[in-house]
């Protein structure tokens, strides 16, 4: 009986998606700084080796047009197997042409697939669960890939940067993914019909669902890029913000599901306004609070987290207002946003430390969280009861 409800459908598609998604976190955060290390032993420039890494999210673009009919022909299963597909194909070029100029070509190729993985896995478990537990399920999935983010440098730590064994681990990993994602093979949910939106109206649908994304987005990549050359200006040692962006890290795991139970049992949108402004908060203060060891790992564990819940939350609302295609059509929006915060984050918090060491990139990140005010205020005031639950399938 208990082997009967352990695989039945609907936890077998979870239980698909939380391991494949695992698996590509874990192998996004191995092969970024393996080709980085790679790059830099052969003499490549750091300007080139980051023009190298923006490639991959560029690559969003490739994929974007098509990725909802993608998922309408073939579904979640297959259209993840062949996203991974393309994923193990660079794992095992990358080592036979090791060269950044034949890098570009790859690495567009890998971030085309890492780019569909997001977004067959965002729609696949959004289709998959009910509106009565949405946040606890999602915060478990944000859970799972913080959870495979933070293995990879451990896994690289082991294989080491020289020769094939790093790249045969990489696509090692891919081939698990893969086998993930078979566990709900014949079960997967449907995501066909005809889209009601376009790409290019989905924001004006929905506005903040998709500054949620981008908010999180631009905060995290500025902070990962940043923080370090950020914290001597307030007298921290470079391993020390180190420490303090894991603890960030720890913070976007331990906080979901907290606030997963939150979103099941309040109104979702005025959630997200108090996680918004919780995160201006933390933004305003932060040239004061980070040196004031130790509290500053209590800082860094809530602040951190609080970005992860903000992603957790478009999340959560992307699934509760759209199904079917129209949710493939907006899972697509999603991921194009992240990756263009990606790309505008740490410029912005760059240039707001060139203008001021101390207070330029508190400053710019609290603007970039700004952004998503005239959005979060009208949504939260209209408000919406909690959904009811539906059809686990």
């Amino acid at each position: 009986m208990a082997t009967g409800r352990l695989l039945n459908p609907y936890r077998r598609n979870l239980i698909a998606v939380m391991i494949t998604m695992a698996g590509a976190t874990l192998g996004y955060s191995f092969i970024l700084p393996l080709l980085s290390l790679i790059l830099e032993r052969q003499g490549t420039s750091s300007t080139l080796i980051g023009l190298s890494v923006a490639g991959e999210a560029v690559a969003v673009f490739l994929v974007a047009p098509f990725a909802p009919r993608l998922l309408a022909r073939l579904g979640p299963v297959q259209t993840m197997i062949l996203a991974i597909a393309m994923r193990l194909v660079t794992f095992l070029l990358l080592p036979i042409f090791p060269n950044v100029w034949a890098w570009f070509p790859l690495r567009m190729l890998g971030g085309a697939g890492a780019s569909l993985m997001w977004i067959v896995s965002e729609a696949w478990i959004n289709q998959t669960v009910d509106d009565r537990n949405r946040g606890r399920m999602l915060s478990l999935y944000t859970m799972a890939l913080a959870f495979g983010y933070a293995l990879g440098p451990l896994v690289l730590v082991q294989t080491g940067s020289e020769g094939w064994l790093p790249f045969i681990a990489g696509a090692a990993i891919m081939v698990a993914s893969a086998g993930g994602a078979l566990i709900a093979s014949g079960v997967a949910p449907t995501l066909g019909g005809r889209a009601s939106a376009r790409i290019s109206s989905v924001f004006r649908l929905a506005p903040l669902i998709m500054m949620c994304c981008f908010v999180t987005a631009a905060a995290d990549t500025t902070l990962v890029a940043l923080l370090p050359l950020y914290g001597p200006s307030v007298g921290l040692a470079p391993n020390e913000t180190l420490y303090l962006l894991t603890v960030m890290g720890i913070g976007g795991i331990v906080l979901q599901y907290p606030f997963g139970w939150l979103a099941d049992r309040m109104d979702r949108r005025r959630l997200t306004l108090i996680v918004v402004l919780l995160m201006l908060l933390g933004s305003l203060i932060l040239p004061w609070a980070l040196p004031q060891a130790p509290y500053n790992l209590i800082f860094a564990f809530v602040f951190g987290g609080l970005i992860g819940v903000l992603y957790t939350m478009g999340n959560i609302l992307m699934g509760e207002r759209f199904r079917g295609a129209d949710l493939a059509v907006a899972s697509t929006l999603f991921a194009v946003m992240w990756n263009v915060a990606a790309l505008v984050g740490p410029p912005a918090g760059g240039l707001g430390m060139d203008l001021s060491p101390e207070f330029g990139l508190p400053l710019a990140l609290t603007l970039m969280i700004a952004t998503i005010l005239p959005f979060a205020i009208p949504a939260a005031l209209r408000g919406r009861p909690v959904a009811q639950a539906r059809p686990e399938l």
